[in-house]
C-alpha cells in the first residue's frame, strides 16, 4: 500500500513547477497525493482583478487535479502576496488541522530559506508547513482540534523543494529522474492559463524595460507563453539531470522527522522518496 502525501504550497502551480515530474512518479508507484495551496494566486495578473484571478485559479486547479491524478486539491484562500500579514501561528494552526484531517505519511513543501527566495509567500508557507509537520503530533498544540475529533498525527517524512528548480537548495540528498514524466508535467502546467499569461507578460515587460523593442519580443499569444514555459522547465530539469547523468531530473531535501530514526534506525526500514 502506498503512502499518503500532503503537498503544502503557496500558489497553485508551485508543486507542478518544482516537483511535478517526481509527483507523477510517486503516483505511479501507488502513493496518494493531496495538495493544499495556501493562496488562490490572486496577484497573478497585470490586467484582471484579484477576484477574477481567484475564480480562474479555482477552475484551473480542478483541471490540474484531473491531469496529474491528485486525490484532492484545495486552497485555504489566503491573500497572495500578503502572507506576512497573517499571524504565523494562525497559519501554522490551519496547516496542523489539514495534517490531522488527512493523516499524511509525508509532507512536501517549500524549503524555508529566506536567503534565496524573493517571495514572502514561499518563505512563510515553507516555515509554517515544516513547523506544522513537527507539531501536529503534540496534543497540547492546537488542543481544541482534539475536541473536534482531530487526533495528533506523526508525519514520518519531509520533502522540501526550492525555487528555480532547487538551484540554491542546501543539503540536497534526493535527485529524481523525471525523463519519462517531464512531458506530462509540462502539459499539466499548461492548464494554468492564468500563470502562463502572467509569465509571458512578465518576460515581455522585463524585456522592454531592458531596452528591447516590443516588436522584437517573440511572445504574443497563449501558445507562445506555453512554449516559453516548456523551454524554461526543460532547461531547469536538464541542469539538475546533469548531476546524475540523466536527461531531466528534480532535486530535493528529503528526510525523516522526529528522533525515532536517530535512536532506532536499525529497527526501521530504509526510507525512499521514490522507490528503488
Amino acid at each position: 500500500m502506498g503512502r499518503k502525501i500532503l503537498a503544502i504550497v503557496a500558489h497553485a502551480d508551485d508543486l507542478e513547477y518544482q516537483a511535478g515530474g517526481t509527483v507523477l512518479r510517486l503516483i505511479a508507484q501507488g502513493d496518494q497525493i493531496h495538495q493544499v495551496a495556501v493562496t488562490l494566486s490572486q496577484a497573478a495578473s497585470f490586467t484582471e482583478s484579484r477576484e477574477l484571478v481567484a475564480e480562474s485559479t479555482k477552475l484551473e486547479m480542478q483541471q490540474v487535479k484531473e491531469a496529474m491524478g491528485y486525490a484532492s486539491f484545495d486552497s485555504l484562500g489566503l491573500p497572495d502576496g500578503y502572507l506576512y500579514d497573517i499571524e504565523f501561528n494562525r497559519l501554522r494552526g490551519m496547516l496542523i488541522r489539514k495534517i490531522r484531517e488527512l493523516k499524511p505519511d509525508l509532507v512536501m513543501t517549500w524549503y524555508p530559506n529566506p536567503s534565496y527566495i524573493e517571495y514572502q509567500d514561499h518563505i512563510r508557507v515553507g516555515q509554517a508547513a515544516v513547523e506544522a509537520a513537527a507539531y501536529a503530533e503534540l496534543p497540547l498544540i492546537e488542543p481544541e482540534q482534539r475536541d473536534e475529533g482531530l487526533e495528533p498525527w506523526y508525519v514520518k517524512e519531509l520533502c522540501l523543494f526550492g525555487q528555480w528548480f532547487g538551484a540554491h537548495l542546501t543539503g540536497v540528498n534526493a535527485i529524481v529522474n523525471i525523463t519519462e514524466t517531464l512531458d506530462r508535467k509540462i502539459e499539466a502546467l499548461w492548464k494554468y492559463d492564468t500563470q502562463m499569461i502572467l509569465l509571458g507578460e512578465t518576460v515581455k515587460r522585463e524585456a522592454v524595460a531592458c531596452g528591447i523593442a516590443p516588436s522584437e519580443v517573440p511572445f504574443a499569444s497563449l501558445e507562445d507563453y506555453r512554449e516559453l514555459v516548456a523551454k524554461w522547465v526543460r532547461s531547469g530539469a536538464a541542469s539538475v539531470g546533469r548531476k546524475i547523468d540523466v536527461p531531466y531530473a528534480e532535486q530535493f531535501v528529503y528526510r525523516s522527522t522526529g528522533p525515532v530514526r536517530e535512536v532506532m534506525s536499525d529497527q526501521l526500514p530504509r526510507s525512499y522518496l521514490v522507490g528503488p
